[in-house]
């Protein structure tokens, strides 16, 4: 269902004009942000109750993110910038075991970030220890900083090149 519902784009014209007479997207958001903000109540009872904290992101993706947002300011172009690129490029390579499938789609749902519920991004920049606009900017400027490397490398501009 996943798939079908991700493969939307190839889905039979009777079932396009259908879905887009019940705005399903709109539906999809909503729910969305519903669970996530039901998620963020439940998680902060236990918080308030002493359970154990959350999972965090690895300490290695952590301390990635905190030297991002230690040159925010910086051009992308910088060798430190690009540097983190690189050190970026290794963590997805690692974590995704260098299957390209894996990586294209968090690399894909990276790249959609700016959809996600609220909720989610709250969520996911709690993982990395950092509010949600520090986050949001760092993942921007990892964005950037890798299309551009790739471009003047001669390679396709287009987030993807975060891998």
């Amino acid at each position: 269902m996943i798939k079908a519902w991700a493969d939307r784009e190839h889905w039979p014209a009777a079932l396009k004009r259908r879905a887009a007479e019940y705005d399903i997207e709109r539906a999809t958001r909503f729910i969305g942000e519903a669970l996530w903000e039901r998620w963020e109540a439940e998680r902060l009872e236990r918080e308030r109750a002493s359970t154990p904290v959350p999972h965090r992101a690895s300490e290695s993706r952590r301390t990635l993110f905190r030297d991002c947002a230690s040159i925010l300011d910086s051009e992308p172009t910088s060798p430190e910038a690009q540097s983190l690129v690189a050190r970026w490029r290794a963590l997805v390579e690692a974590e995704t075991l260098g299957d390209e499938e894996l990586k294209r789609d968090a690399l894909d749902a990276l790249s959609r970030r700016r959809e996600w519920p609220d909720g989610m991004r709250r969520y996911i920049a709690s993982l990395y220890e950092l509010d949600v606009d520090t986050w949001q900017r760092v993942t921007d400027f990892i964005e950037r900083a890798a299309t551009i490397g790739v471009t003047h490398a001669g390679g396709a501009d287009s987030p993807r090149s975060l891998a």
